[in-house]
């Protein structure tokens, strides 16, 4: 039965596992793209916020 099993299964070609690993690997380099550019406009505008924040607080004078 197991053999029978075995025979029957219809593998996938080749060139087809290529093409979807190379489109796999593709997708991944973007989303990492994605992730740093994300993380560089995160960083960007907590600076901006606390910039705000600071230009409005008030230092006592002496």
């Amino acid at each position: 039965m197991s053999f029978y099993f075995l025979t029957s299964l219809k593998l996938p070609d080749c060139r087809k596992i290529t093409i979807r690993d190379s489109r796999v690997e593709r997708l991944e380099k973007n989303n990492t793209d994605h992730e740093a550019r994300l993380e560089i406009l995160e960083l960007g505008s907590l600076s901006v916020s606390e910039q705000t924040r600071n230009d409005k607080e008030v230092t006592p004078e002496m």
